[in-house]
């Protein structure tokens, strides 16, 4: 069998750190419009929650959590 080519080359999507600079902006002001400080703050959606932590927390804590999305919009997660 020969294979069928469309004459298209697909380019691999620009992943350099500047081209999500724009974005990672906007969403880091949005998140901040919704957490003023740190904390945890209800959403107009129910059961929905935006929290903010800006300093990390070196003492070991246990929590239970429903299941959730973590976004980092900025700064690193730190990992044990």
């Amino acid at each position: 069998m020969a294979a069928i080519s469309s004459g298209f080359q697909a380019r691999p999507p620009d992943t350099t750190a500047s081209s999500y600079e724009p974005d990672l902006i906007r969403l880091a002001e949005l998140i901040r419009a919704h957490t003023p400080y740190d904390g945890q703050f209800e959403l107009r959606i129910s059961g929905v929650h935006a929290s903010r932590a800006s300093r990390m927390n070196t003492e070991l804590v246990y929590a239970t959590a429903r299941p959730c999305v973590c976004i980092i919009a900025q700064g690193r997660r730190a990992c044990c």
